[in-house]
């Protein structure tokens, strides 16, 4: 089943879930701002979308999109566990 990613609507909110949401290896269905940080997470590593919460008629076009043709993505579920996220912020300080 395709994991929902929702997050207040701000473009400024992070939501720890979203690592966990990758790792998960599934589509994302983010609803918040096509401009926040989830979203250009979710574009940029291509798995999956985000819609704006009253976009009813495109969410429902994408989940009936992934239960017709399920996809797993190619994620390596250790590039974004605790730990791993932990290093690469240690690394930087």
């Amino acid at each position: 089943p395709t994991k929902i990613l929702t997050l207040s609507y701000t473009t400024l909110f992070r939501s720890g879930k979203i690592y966990e949401y990758i790792a998960s290896g599934r589509p994302v269905l983010c609803l918040g701002p096509a401009d926040g940080d989830a979203a250009k997470i979710i574009s940029k590593l291509g798995i999956g979308t985000t819609l704006d919460y009253n976009d009813r008629n495109e969410i429902e076009k994408y989940i009936s999109e992934i239960i017709s043709n399920p996809v797993n993505l190619n994620i390596d579920p250790s590039d974004f566990s605790r730990r791993n996220l932990t290093k690469r912020l240690a690394s930087l300080l």
